[in-house]
Order: C-alpha cells, then sequence, then structure tokens
C-alpha cells in the first residue's frame, strides 16, 4: 500500500539523550515535534489498520510550515514517524520502542514535496520514498531510504526518475520516457545489500534530435560488479526493428544478450 503525504516543510527542535545505536527522544513543552509524538501516542496506539496521523491539519501547519507523520508507516506491528527540519536540512526518522520515541535515522533533506510508503523488495516491509512534483512529462524524482533490522536505523538506498513497478525476487523494473527527442531507457534493478542496484539496462535514442530522421542508437549496458552503482556499456549500434526490437519489447522477461 502506498502511503501519500502532502509535505511542505518543517523547523525541528529535539531534546535527546543517548542510548547506544539510536537516540531516546524526550518530550519537551518547548520542542515541537518529541511533545507531537507523546501526546498522540494515545490515539496512534488504538489504530489496528496501517493509517497514517497528521498532527498538523491538514497535512502541515499553515502558518509555519511544520510537518509530522506518525503511523505504521513500515509495518502494521510498528510505528514510525517522519519530520523534516530546514533549520538543518534534515530528514529524521523515529521508532516507538516503548516507552519511549528514539530517532534511528537522520539524512540530508532532499528536494520534495511528497512522502511515500511502499514494499519495493517484497519483504512485507514498506520503504520510505521521497516524490517530486512531476516534470512536464509526468516524470517524478524519487529518493528512497531503507528502514534495516539489520543495522537497526535506515538509511539512502537508491534515487530513480521516472516509472518503476517492484517485482518478485527483490527487483524493480524501471523506465524513463520523457519528450520525443529523449532516450526510452528501461533499468532492471535487484536489491543487494539493502540498496537498490542497476543490473543490467536498455537505452534506445535518435542519433540526431530533430525532425528530418528518425535514424536510432541501441545502447545495452550491464553491471560488472552486482554490487555497486556501476553500469558498463556493452554495445551501441544503429536500431534495427528486425533485430533489437525483441530486446526492447521483452527485456524485462529473461537475461538479454547481444544481438
Amino acid at each position: 500500500m502506498s502511503c501519500i503525504l502532502a509535505l511542505i516543510g518543517l523547523v525541528l527542535l529535539c531534546s535527546v539523550g543517548r542510548n547506544r545505536n539510536t537516540i531516546n527522544v524526550r518530550k519537551s513543552e518547548s520542542d515541537s515535534v518529541p511533545k507531537i509524538l507523546y501526546d498522540y501516542l494515545p490515539q496512534i496506539q488504538k489504530i489496528t489498520t496501517d493509517s497514517i496521523v497528521y498532527p498538523y491539519e491538514p497535512f502541515y501547519d499553515d502558518s509555519t510550515g511544520n510537518f509530522v507523520a506518525i503511523g505504521h508507516l513500515v509495518s502494521s506491528d510498528e510505528f514510525h514517524a517522519v519530520s523534516t527540519s530546514f533549520k538543518d536540512s534534515s530528514l529524521t526518522f523515529f521508532r516507538y520502542d516503548a516507552p519511549e520515541w528514539k530517532i534511528i535515522g537522520k539524512e540530508k533533506l532532499p528536494d520534495f514535496v511528497f512522502l511515500e510508503t511502499q514494499d519495493l523488495d517484497n519483504d512485507g516491509r514498506r520503504e520510505i520514498l521521497t516524490r517530486t512534483p512531476p516534470n512536464m512529462n509526468g516524470n517524478c524524482g524519487y529518493n528512497i531510504f531503507y528502514l534495516s533490522e539489520k543495522r537497526q536505523g535506515v538509511h539512502f538506498s537508491g534515487y530513480l526518475f521516472g516509472r518503476f513497478e517492484p517485482m518478485p525476487n527483490a527487483q524493480v523494473h524501471y523506465i524513463y520516457e520523457g519528450s520525443w527527442y529523449m532516450p526510452y531507457t528501461q533499468t532492471l534493478y535487484e536489491w543487494r545489500n539493502e540498496k537498490l542496484i542497476p543490473v543490467r539496462e536498455v537505452s534506445v535514442e535518435l542519433k540526431k534530435a530533430n525532425m528530418r530522421t528518425n535514424a536510432q542508437w541501441i545502447t545495452f549496458s550491464e553491471n560488472p560488479t552486482y554490487d555497486k552503482d556501476t553500469l558498463v556499456v556493452k554495445f551501441k549500434k544503429t536500431y534495427r526493428e528486425r533485430k533489437h526490437a525483441k530486446l526492447v519489447d521483452e527485456f524485462f522477461g529473461k537475461k538479454q544478450t547481444e544481438q
């Protein structure tokens, strides 16, 4: 399930105490976010679904731009919260470990206007995504943050700009399709070590971005390491419909080789 949260901004001031790998968040009348997290505990503890509570109505404080989202963001048996701070340009993640809220991650605040949660690796737990507004072609940019049970924290795991669809076997199918003069790109991603890694890619683009010719290149790339965000071009040729259409049309269907 995807939970879309409208976001404008937030000033975050936290009073914290350290506890091993996490930071305990204590309630303070003068610190807005800790106070909100504890004040809303009785309400969110009554939630039996994957609903999200927005302390500010409708989603943010119209006078200050403050934003907080609390609820079953990652899984139905845990409570998490997300806030942002323009003061230190950070995105902060919280988890409730009774009887305290704890900061489990802080990342650089990306440029975005929406927050979403979606299970991208089919493990039953949702990732947290920040999303930019769509461009003129409807494409959005997504920063993906992974809540790691192994590391007991949240970390940045990848960026996508375009359309994508989570698939079985911890794969993600990605497609970028822009204006007529832009390349049409398909990329197969796989989750490895809690990061989204490109495995192979095919791209078709005009040789010259003008209206006088429709000659195209086809470029096929693969990742030689499978553990780094690195694609290496295996071939670049003149696109021929009879020879290359199947590679493009069935790119996600099976492992491709040079045609």
